[in-house]
């Protein structure tokens, strides 16, 4: 028997660069509407520094996207 977490993570590193781990060939329009349906767009754009906002590892920075950034994955 095998036990897979089902737990998101998001590493040390900005909301674009965790988005576009699962798919680096991934467009910015497709990053903007995986996030959109994961209800962290208007909030990333929202931040002064956009995608380019560091998380941290598991949202250690920025606690308000941790739990719908991990709807992406």
């Amino acid at each position: 028997m095998t036990m897979m977490p089902q737990d998101g993570y998001m590493f040390n590193n900005t909301v674009e660069a965790n988005v576009k781990y699962a798919n680096p060939g991934a467009t910015d329009q497709e990053m903007h509407e995986a996030c959109g349906k994961a209800g962290i767009h208007e909030t990333t754009i929202s931040r002064k520094q956009g995608y380019q906002t560091l998380v941290g590892e598991n949202g250690r920075y920025d606690k308000t996207l941790e739990l719908p950034f991990t709807a992406i994955y």
